[in-house]
């Protein structure tokens, strides 16, 4: 299994530009909510920390800590599947995501996901479809995901704007999208940048599971495609795992099982924002740093991740 965290063990875009779900991160213009993970070297996460442990700035300037909650509380989730079809040498086709690994992860992260959670099923290949509607049975989740058939071309950069869309409409705060796929478009109708301007303008933190090739055709796809969802899921503070076709279930469900800690243990942190001159927004650029006393009396820095940047 391959991580960004090195761990043994996750069209319509100029309408939707304009939904009032799909906000930045701030009550006002002068405060913005960050959604916060801390992880160690290993890539747990870590919990129990402080607002004197963290640092924030906006375009390279310190920011005043409003407010820091550490609360494990519910979150609207989505499930963003890739039921595409690939074309190997042999000319037949196969699912690009392997459904019983996939199953298994999923299954694994709704048993560990706080239990007032509420999630919906999204799955895209030609077309982008809704499979459930927000749902709190997990059991609902799991019985559209062993209905799924697999084939057809890849519409991922509308598959994300339309997930985006959607999980902005949950009851929850906490929004978060899974996304499982190969990383391949071949069929949207809107462009990669337009998914990812749509994703940082929102507060929505999203997890990529990257499913690669045993033995590509290829070898400059995966690079590709790995950057492709390393750039939408870094970005919103999130951050991508890979896996391949091969691979076992027990990867899977490693997996998935991190992802659900992650969004559990996730800090929520307020700070005062610089307020906006007014005229065409400008993207301004967060950065983090958490730190702590180790044991033995010494300063520590974790790893800390949030969204990398906001309209304002």
């Amino acid at each position: 299994m391959k991580s960004k965290s090195i761990l043994r063990f996750v069209f319509l875009p100029a309408s939707l530009l304009l939904l009032p779900g799909i906000l930045p991160a701030f009550q006002n213009t002068n405060s913005l909510v960050l959604r916060v993970t801390v992880s160690d070297k290993q890539g747990f996460p870590i919990n129990g920390l402080g607002a004197e442990n963290f640092s924030v700035s906006v375009d390279d300037q310190p920011q005043k800590i409003l407010s820091l909650s550490a609360q494990d509380s519910p979150a609207s989730v989505g499930f963003l599947i890739d039921v595409s079809g690939s074309q190997p040498i042999n000319k037949t086709t196969t699912a690009v995501v392997p459904r019983d690994p996939c199953r298994q992860g999923i299954a694994r992260f709704l048993d560990l996901s706080h239990r007032e959670n509420e999630y919906f099923l999204m799955t895209f290949n030609s077309e982008v479809q809704l499979r459930q509607d927000w749902t709190s049975d997990p059991q609902a989740i799991l019985q559209k995901v062993d209905s799924l058939t697999f084939n057809k071309r890849t519409s991922l950069n509308d598959a994300v704007q339309l997930g985006i869309k959607k999980v902005t409409t949950g009851r929850n705060s906490k929004r978060v999208l899974v996304l499982i796929t190969n990383g391949l478009d071949t069929n949207s109708r809107s462009e990669f940048v337009d998914a990812r301007d749509l994703l940082r303008e929102s507060d929505v933190v999203l997890y990529a599971v990257g499913i690669l090739p045993v033995q590509p055709r290829d070898w400059s796809l995966p690079i590709e495609t790995q950057a492709v969802l390393d750039e939408l899921s870094e970005g919103s503070g999130g951050r991508s795992h890979y896996v391949t076709t091969a691979d076992s279930s027990r990867v899977f469900k490693e997996i998935f099982e991190l992802i659900a800690l992650e969004v559990r243990a996730q800090y929520q942190l307020a700070i005062a924002s610089p307020s906006s001159t007014g005229g065409k927004a400008k993207w301004h650029k967060v950065k983090i740093k958490v730190t702590r006393t180790n044991p033995k009396g010494k300063l520590e820095q974790l790893q800390a991740r949030t969204r990398q940047t906001y309209p304002n």
